[in-house]
């Protein structure tokens, strides 16, 4: 299969097309092309000029919009090193992982091009274990003084690291971050919540903003309870560690590791008992922005790639996440890209990562899709200089600077569904906390023991 060949689907230079990738492939291709390596040779030559090639980028998430103002400003930069280079992005369908990784799957399987890979960190383990999709870069990075690892913030290279083996680099880093409504908050005379403040604190502050009106509530608090991601800012900050170790978990105490549970009945109380949050299992609790951007939110937690979903009218600004007992924790998280394994001009290949996840395609991708970088030079000064919300630019850059490691497994897309699930029976109140969370433990150890 040779989707790229025909002419209506190729882009001519400095222009930047998308594509499709076909759906169907056998698995004993899939199988054979498992084998393929873009180990570097000894040392890395510097590429002329006019080479002449095409590569193919398949980009994580859409690249339309802002994205792809950003995605296409990278590509004519690229250009103008390279002028005889065609790059073309395939953006993912649409619709959940699986189709992604299907996607992937087939493309591999058919032996078709394939040279950068787009990639977020809890799936890093599957791109290298099950798909074989993209190489270890710690390879190309001894080959290659230019760029260096050290330039990213610790945990973005942490969090993209599996069994020793590096699967990606960020073009963008995201974490959680709190963010208030200074409107509402003017309105019931409640000054904003010190640097310093607590989940007590957070309690209380949530129960003096709410104002319940049916479908058209205030919430006093907001966060997507059911995303892993998020929930574990919580579970870490009162001490939990319900999955481990954290490389490849093997150990799941849930319902069993005390301070997990109070984090859980802690998280699930600002619904059921309190009511200062929508429940995650209604459309607006397991949104990522929940009702803030329609002006019904008090205080969210929030990720630091959503500041624009806010609507300009909105005035808002950002404080750091609440202490716990344990004190404030922060995963790793962005849209990140490998070097395709089967890639057939890795050299190429990789001059094109170092340009999208190196300082040329963080400042577009900061500068466009509002993500921060996770380059620290740019972090700590051409982010703090962009127009625009949120004042304190300098608390995202310290809450990026935080990140740690998530838990990764190479089954993470078959547990993620039961976690989600776990928040959801536990706010709808079809299983208390305790239940859900021995429920939990059962069905994630079948999953890790499936593997």
């Amino acid at each position: 299969m040779q989707p790229f060949a025909p002419a209506e689907m190729r882009c001519t230079r400095r222009v930047l097309q998308t594509a499709v990738l076909p759906a169907v492939a056998s698995t004993s291709a899939f199988t054979a092309a498992c084998g393929a390596s873009s180990e570097p040779a000894a040392a890395l030559r510097p590429l002329a000029r006019d080479v002449k090639d095409e590569l193919i980028w398949l980009t994580w998430s859409s690249n339309t919009g802002v994205r792809g103002t950003a995605y296409g400003n990278m590509t004519k930069q690229f250009n103008e090193r390279f002028p005889n280079v065609t790059v073309t992005q395939v953006p993912p369908p649409a619709g959940p992982f699986g189709a992604t990784f299907e996607k992937l799957v087939t493309t591999i399987a058919a032996g078709e091009r394939l040279d950068l890979v787009g990639v977020v960190p809890e799936f890093v383990p599957v791109y290298m274990d099950r798909a074989k999709a993209v190489t270890d870069l710690n390879t190309w990075l001894r080959r290659d003084p230019s760029y260096k690892a050290a330039d990213h913030v610790k945990g973005a290279i942490d969090g993209l690291t599996w069994k020793g083996k590096l699967g990606a680099l960020p073009v963008g880093l995201s974490t959680s971050i709190a963010i208030y409504n200074a409107e509402l908050l003017e309105r019931k005379g409640v000054a904003p919540p010190k640097p310093d403040w607590d989940v007590n604190q957070l309690v209380d502050l949530a129960k003096r903003l709410t104002e319940p009106k049916g479908d058209e509530t205030v919430w006093g608090y907001h966060d997507r309870m059911p995303n892993p991601l998020r929930l574990y800012t919580y579970v870490w900050a009162f001490g939990g560690e319900p999955m481990t170790p954290r490389e490849e978990p093997t150990q799941f105490r849930w319902s069993k590791d005390p301070k997990t549970m109070q984090a859980i009945e802690w998280v699930v109380d600002l619904h059921r008992k309190h009511g200062v949050r929508a429940g995650g299992h209604t459309p607006e609790g397991d949104s990522g922005s929940g009702a803030f951007p329609k002006n019904r939110v008090a205080i969210s937690g929030w990720q630091i790639n959503i500041f624009d979903s806010v609507p300009r009218d909105i005035r808002y600004d950002v404080i750091p996440m609440p202490r716990g007992p344990n004190g404030r924790h922060l995963y790793f998280w962005g849209f990140c890209y490998g070097l395709a394994s089967q890639s057939r001009n890795p050299d190429l290949a990789w001059e094109l990562l170092k340009h999208v996840t190196g300082e040329p395609g963080q400042r577009e991708w900061m500068t466009h899709a509002r993500f921060a970088p996770s380059l620290k030079s740019l972090l700590n000064g051409p982010y703090q200089n962009l127009d625009g919300p949120p004042i304190s630019k300098q608390l995202v850059a310290d809450a990026a600077l935080a990140t740690e490691r998530f838990p990764m497994h190479v089954r993470w897309p078959d547990m993620l569904t039961k976690i989600e699930q776990m928040i959801r029976d536990a706010d709808a109140g079809t299983k208390s906390v305790r239940d859900a969370l021995s429920t939990l433990d059962v069905e994630l150890e079948a999953v890790a023991k499936s593997s």
